[in-house]
């Protein structure tokens, strides 16, 4: 009896030893669960900026109506170039879709009010002034970007829509041999194309902050200038203009997409 007794005690003393052992094994972690979810930049976005542009013009004469004289009174087709700056305001609204932890696509239209000017003397009129000001600038983009979790780096390319004041004076020189002082002005909405490149941060819950570089294209455009007195000329405009902007956004998840994480 007494030897059942002592083999059953070291039995259980051997089970014993063996269960603290296996409690000090690690388990061996599984491979099928994820990390927390990371940012997720699908949803819809309204924001403002602030920036500086800077623009460059040339005007030339363009052939046709009652006189195509206003760059060059000799009339030989020459141009002269405005070059201008100032700030651009606005705001800005658009929609993404995270495909992967990697890849984002969206569109998105920019609206801004400008105060970009310049104004430079006519080389061929007896240095008369010109001034170029472009007080609006639009766009409707798609952009393509890469995240990095809650950082963004994204291009931008799409059409771009401006709004042009122009105004031509006779200098006093001018106006001595000509016979004729006026002032006259046109306006233009030349229609274009844009491409940029920035980078997104999202700092706090849907909050996220921007800097971007974006360059405007616009063709020719013949624009009419009329003065006071009925007087008309037809200018060939062309520009270009080059913005850096830094703006918010606010970001309304209306299809959340939690993506696991990459690692």
């Amino acid at each position: 009896m007494k030897k059942f007794l002592l083999a059953g005690v070291a039995a259980g003393a051997v089970a014993a030893a063996g269960s603290a052992d296996a409690a000090d094994i690690p388990m061996p972690m599984n491979p099928y669960v994820q990390g927390p979810p990371i940012f997720s930049w699908s949803g819809c976005s309204v924001g403002g900026h602030v920036g500086w542009g800077w623009s460059r013009t040339t005007l030339g004469d363009a052939p046709g109506g009652s006189s195509s004289a206003l760059i060059d009174f000799s009339g030989l087709g020459r141009s002269a170039s405005v070059n201008g700056n100032g700030v651009v305001f606005g705001g800005q609204l658009g929609c993404d879709y995270q495909f992967n932890p990697w890849f984002v696509a969206g569109i998105q239209a920019s609206f801004a009010g400008a105060d970009i000017n310049g104004t430079a003397a006519d080389p061929f009129d007896f240095n008369s002034p010109l001034q170029a000001k472009t007080d609006f600038l639009s766009d409707l983009s798609l952009r393509l970007a890469y995240a990095w979790n809650n950082v963004l780096f994204y291009g931008k390319g799409g059409v771009a829509w401006a709004h042009n004041n122009y105004s031509f004076t006779t200098s006093p020189a001018a106006a001595a041999a000509f016979h004729s002082f006026f002032t006259s002005s046109g306006v233009d909405v030349p229609f274009g194309a844009i491409a940029g490149a920035g980078i997104e941060w999202a700092f706090w819950g849907n909050w996220s902050a921007f800097l971007e570089y974006d360059h405007y294209f616009f063709g020719n455009d013949v624009v009419t200038f009329v003065a006071p007195s009925g007087f008309i000329n037809l200018v060939n405009v062309k520009q270009d203009i080059d913005a850096v902007k830094v703006g918010v956004n606010y970001r309304f998840n209306f299809w959340p997409q939690p993506i696991s994480d990459r690692y």
